[in-house]
């Protein structure tokens, strides 16, 4: 609230804040998800929830995902979600040969279905609020890397309870690899 109120002046004063819910009766009641598409990386198996927006870094995912690949990780890294940049994501995809590694799945329902079943959960975002499902990673006891967003410390506190890493590819991939190297930072 106090950043939205720095950033907003004019509506000081009107902010109330309404934490996150994860609303887990319903996910409960819903189909599981699609396990035809949803093909697990012999080293890792990766989700992250964001709309396609410039805002959210999915480039940066991107190109996080190519330096693992180049590096021989057999990874599987899925987006759930959507927007109007689906295009110009599904390109940059292409044009980094990672169709086999880096796959939309648009618009699911059952989110907690694919992050119970990941072995991290990444959120590449430029800029948040408050991530409900950074929020959603946390109570499935996923291991969570995020980028060094301004509000991330609400959420995150780097080497507790998930890892920060600076907003761009190579330190997303790092980060990646720490959790893939060293399994009791993992399992913490």
């Amino acid at each position: 609230a106090k950043i939205f109120e720095e950033m907003y002046p004019f509506i000081k004063g009107r902010v109330e804040v309404f934490h996150n819910y994860i609303p887990i009766n319903y996910y409960k009641s819903l189909p599981d998800g699609d396990e035809t598409v949803f093909i697990r990386g012999t080293d890792a198996t990766l989700v992250s929830v964001s709309r396609l927006d410039p805002l959210k870094g999915i480039e940066l995912a991107i190109q996080a995902c190519r330096i693992l690949v180049d590096k021989g990780k057999d990874i599987r890294w899925y987006v759930l979600g959507d927007g109007v940049h689906r295009s110009k994501v599904q390109s940059l995809i292409e044009d980094a040969n990672l169709e086999r590694y880096f796959i939309l799945l648009g618009f699911q329902e059952n989110v907690p279905w694919y992050i119970r079943r990941s072995d991290i959960f990444v959120h590449s975002s430029r800029s948040e609020g408050k991530s409900n499902a950074v929020d959603e990673a946390l109570f499935y006891k996923v291991p969570v890397v995020v980028t060094d967003y301004p509000t991330v410390g609400d959420q995150i506190q780097h080497n507790y309870n998930g890892l920060v890493c600076a907003m761009n590819g190579e330190e997303i991939a790092k980060a990646i690899e720490k959790l893939l190297e060293e399994p009791e930072l993992r399992n913490r």
